[in-house]
Formats: C-alpha cells, sequence, structure tokens
C-alpha cells in the first residue's frame, strides 16, 4: 500500500523506507527528464540523489498494484542515462487529472552531477542549433558583410594589442601620445571602410519586408559583431543603456569630452571612431550653437535678470560654459528640467564648480525631476515665465502629436518676445546606419519642412536653421 500525502507520516515505516539526511531537490524545470517503467514514461518533477517525484494521469496503483520495488530509466532527449531501483513514498492528488508520485532510490544512488550536466550539455547545444537555425534565414550578402567585419575587427584587436605590448616600458607621456596617434588613424582608416558596408547593410535591410525578419538580420548582426564593437564604451553605453534609454548624460558626456577612452588600444581606437563621426560632431557643435544663443538672449535682456528653462537638459554642458563667461553681475536663473535624477546630479556637479569658483552670486539653478508626461499633464506653471526655453535632444524621441504638444506647453509658459528653440536631428545624418544595425539608436529624424510644420502648429513666427554640419536642425518658435 502508497501511503497518501495526509497519512503519509504514518505508513513510511511500513513501507521500510531508508532513513537519509535529504539533499536538495532539482528541479525538472525545462522538462526534459523523464523515468520509464516499461512502456510507460512519466514526468519527472524534481530529483536528487536518493528520491524523485513524478507527475502521472492515473494513481500509483492503478498503475502498479501490486509492485513495491521497481526498476526504471532516467530518460533525457531519449536517450537513457542511468536505470535506478525505486520505491514508491507517497502520492498526492494536484487536480482532477495529475497526481504528484514521490519515490525513494535504492541501492545505487542517481548520478545527479552527470543528469544536471546532460541537461546543461543540450541547452548549451539548443543554444548552437537555434543560432545556426537562425543563420540559415539570413540573407547571404548580410552573412558575407558580418564575416567581412567581424575578420576586419578580430585583426585589427590582435595587431593593435602585439603594438600595445610594444610600449609596456614607455614612459607614460610618450605611451598616451602614441595611443592618441594610433587611434587617429585607426578610427579614420576603419571608417573609410565600415561605412561604405554599413551603408549597403542599411539597403539590404531595407528591402526587407517583414518586420519579424529584420530583427532576426538585426539581432544576427549585433550577436556575431557586439563582442567587437561593444568594447568601445560609447557602443557599450548606446547598445546597453543602463540608463534605458540610448543618448543619455553619460553618452553625450563622452561625447563632449571627446578623449580616449577603453580598456586597451583597440577599445580606445573603436571608442575614438564613434565619437568623431558627424552625428557626435553635431552634438558638440549644439553646445556652442546653444551658448551663442544664451548670449543674443543675455544682450537682448539688456541687464534684465534672465529665467532660461531647458527641457531633458541632460548634463547641461552648455550651461557651465556661458558660466564661464558670464558677467558675474548679471542676474540669471536656469531652470533645468529631467527625468532622469542621475543627469541633473551630473549637471549640478560641473555647474556648481563653476559658481563657486567664479563667485557667481546672482546665478540661479533651479533642478527639477520631470518627464514629459509631467510637463504634458501640468504644464510648466510659472507666472513669472522665461525669457528662453529650449530642448535640444528629447524632440528626436517625440511622436509628431506629442513633440505639438509638448511644444504648446514650453510656449505657453514663455514671456512674450521670447523664444523657444527644439533641436532634432536631420534625415541627412550620415551615421544613421550604424546608429541603427549595431548600437540599437533609433531617432525620429526630421527634415527642415519637417521642423516647421511642427512649429507652426504651435506659432506663426518660426525658423529653421542648424549647427555647422547641417546634421542637428534646430527650429526657434519666436512669441
Amino acid at each position: 500500500m502508497v501511503a497518501t500525502k495526509d497519512n503519509a507520516n504514518d505508513q513510511f515505516n511500513s513501507l521500510n523506507r531508508v532513513q537519509v539526511v535529504r539533499p536538495e531537490r532539482i528541479l525538472n524545470s525545462e522538462k526534459y527528464l523523464f523515468i520509464k517503467i516499461s512502456d510507460l514514461e512519466l514526468e519527472l518533477i524534481d530529483y536528487s540523489s536518493f528520491g524523485l517525484s513524478v507527475l502521472s494521469e492515473k494513481p500509483l496503483s492503478n498503475i502498479f498494484p501490486e509492485t513495491n520495488m521497481i526498476n526504471a530509466s532516467i530518460i533525457f532527449n531519449n536517450i537513457s542515462l542511468q536505470t535506478a531501483d525505486i520505491v514508491p513514498v507517497y502520492e498526492t492528488k494536484l487536480n482532477n487529472s495529475l497526481y504528484k508520485i514521490a519515490f525513494e532510490i535504492r541501492h545505487a544512488p542517481l548520478n545527479v552531477e552527470m543528469i544536471s550536466a546532460s541537461v546543461e550539455a543540450l541547452q548549451t547545444f539548443s543554444e548552437v542549433t537555434a543560432k545556426l537555425e537562425l543563420s540559415s534565414k539570413i540573407l547571404p550578402e548580410i552573412k558575407v558583410i558580418v564575416s567581412d567585419v567581424h575578420a576586419l575587427l578580430s585583426g585589427l584587436k590582435d595587431s593593435l594589442s602585439d603594438l600595445e605590448s610594444q610600449w609596456e616600458q614607455l614612459d607614460p607621456s610618450d605611451r598616451s601620445n602614441r595611443e592618441i596617434g594610433t587611434a587617429k588613424v585607426v578610427a579614420a582608416k576603419f571608417g573609410e571602410i565600415a561605412w561604405p558596408i554599413f551603408r549597403y547593410a542599411d539597403q539590404l535591410l531595407n528591402k526587407v519586408s517583414d518586420e519579424e525578419d529584420k530583427i532576426l538580420h538585426l539581432r544576427f548582426i549585433r550577436e556575431n559583431l557586439g563582442s567587437l564593437l561593444f568594447k568601445a564604451p560609447f557602443a557599450n553605453r548606446s547598445f546597453f543603456k543602463p540608463s534605458g534609454y540610448a543618448g543619455d548624460f553619460e553618452m553625450m558626456n563622452q561625447i563632449y569630452r571627446n578623449q580616449l577612452e577603453g580598456a586597451d588600444l583597440f577599445s580606445k581606437c573603436l571608442h575614438r571612431f564613434f565619437v568623431d563621426q558627424d552625428a557626435a560632431k553635431a552634438v558638440q557643435n549644439r553646445s556652442v550653437y546653444l551658448h551663442k544663443k544664451i548670449e543674443q538672449n543675455i544682450e537682448k535682456c539688456q541687464g534684465t535678470p534672465l529665467r532660461i528653462l531647458s527641457l531633458a537638459c541632460g548634463p547641461a554642458f552648455e550651461i557651465s560654459n556661458i558660466l564661464e563667461t558670464v558677467n558675474p553681475e548679471l542676474n540669471f536663473e536656469v531652470v533645468l528640467l529631467d527625468q532622469d535624477v542621475r543627469a541633473l546630479q551630473n549637471a549640478q556637479r560641473g555647474i556648481r564648480e563653476v559658481l563657486i569658483r567664479r563667485n557667481l552670486k546672482n546665478v540661479k539653478i533651479d533642478y527639477r525631476i520631470q518627464s514629459v508626461k509631467h510637463v504634458l499633464t501640468r504644464g510648466l506653471k510659472d507666472e513669472r515665465g522665461y525669457d528662453f526655453m529650449y530642448s535640444s535632444g528629447l524632440f528626436d524621441y517625440l511622436a509628431d502629436d506629442i513633440a505639438i504638444a509638448t511644444m504648446k506647453r514650453m510656449f505657453a509658459a514663455l514671456k512674450p518676445g521670447g523664444d523657444l528653440l527644439i533641436g532634432n536631428f536631420s534625415t541627412s545624418n550620415p551615421n544613421r546606419s550604424i546608429m541603427e544595425i549595431c548600437l540599437d539608436w533609433n531617432l525620429i529624424y526630421r527634415s527642415d519642412e519637417d521642423m516647421e510644420r511642427l512649429a507652426r502648429a504651435v506659432a506663426d513666427n518660426v525658423v529653421v536653421e542648424s549647427e555647422d554640419l547641417g546634421v542637428n536642425l534646430f527650429v526657434i518658435l519666436k512669441k
């Protein structure tokens, strides 16, 4: 007689149960393991060296009414791993159609390490075959591109590692200068080869009409090139998005710093490649452009208190810069809004250092944690209004309807005679292909006409400008 869960304690002795220290049970979470008794296969729930439990559609008494000791095989993926003598201990009715039946192992214990390793081996093999299956769906041209770029990067990594090892005994200053010179050349030469390749890849991907197939292609490219490309700190942060989105404050800081960053020479060269591109230079130019606009507004205010607001401010590099040159006597108030508290903290550190060093007692900086949703639902209520308002990188991620609604909220808080400036990456961005394909950095690109169309839904007096490269556009709404 097999004990049920309710009366198991009273009847275990009648089963001559062996008393052992019970090891931790291993769950058969992937449902790969079964026990086979004669022609019957039952799925394992869990197992240990001295026991196991299975799922059954029938109670044990209906299957083996007169059996105490059962010889069973542990089956894994149709492979018999081990035979074992098992004794039923108790059963529990889980629902109307399933029973949990527990067994104790007699004689030789289960080889748990072998069984667990077999499961891990199948999982590993399944991952490999899944990649092969994925590869079979990839366009041959994309496979060639990935293979060529991988070979180029691998060879480059090995060569730069050899070169770096030759500099180990150099003076740190000499070594740094060698790194700078090497990175400039490698970044430029890699770009000459890489950009035509990625633009061609972009053309191929645009011909893949099925969205799932396109995702498969992107995954294939990233999985095969990521181990090399993502060694560059800029590429790594863009793809893995520790802040939850690409283009966060630290990525902007990496662009503004414009230095060699990375764990080794290869990483530094790749990082230089990314921060040397026109898209990154446009961000640097954007800071200069905003600096000039703030100066113009300072002149326009003619000594009266100036109030500025920046929405999605990021590191607010342009504010730190303007504070380096502003007249110490100027009454100057800046409100910085961002949904990322770390961005505000980063901006505060840089700005506070300038305020203290220059003793700018008439400058007030207000840091506010606010999202676009907050601005849309509550507006920017301030009776005093603002002389100049801007958002340099937010609108790259806003659909047209949200963009217009946000502009309206900002414009409503603008003083008469004030300017609202909105930045957006242009459709002419030459680096779009690698940003989207490799870095998973997707923007909403807009043309001059797009920017004007959005702005005219809010104001009549609008003008569209750009930084020097024409990659970053700016529409100015005058009130």
